[in-house]
């Protein structure tokens, strides 16, 4: 029994060493994608532990991390208003774009679901 807890507690430890490995350099939009986690369910984790809390106004290149759309798709869907401005984007006082991540994952779950 000691040697197959023994065992066991090694493979975890190495899959926790491949996994630091493979997000050596990577963001939080990256580990969650790793680990599956999509923006509904971050939604409802950060209900439960206010540690995994996000702003809620990222500029392009972090929503772009945390959605898995590029930084040129996301900059398609302001211009061409598949994005409603005020609401899911607005411009900063310095003219850059942000993205509100709340309203994403609204307008993410509004899509109809085909089974």
């Amino acid at each position: 029994m000691g040697l197959i807890v023994g065992l066991d507690l090694l493979l975890q430890h190495l899959t926790l060493l491949t996994l630091a490995k493979r997000l050596a350099g990577q963001g939080f939009g990256q580990l969650l994608a790793l680990l599956g986690v999509g923006p509904c369910l971050l939604r409802q984790l950060r209900a439960i532990s206010p540690c995994l809390s996000l702003a809620r106004w990222v500029m392009i290149k972090r929503a772009a991390e945390l959605t898995g759309y590029s930084e040129d798709a996301i900059r398609h869907k302001v211009k061409d208003g598949t994005w409603a401005q005020g609401r899911v984007w607005r411009k900063t006082p310095d003219g850059r774009i942000a993205i509100n991540m709340a309203e994403y994952d609204k307008w993410a779950e509004s899509a109809s679901q085909v089974a």
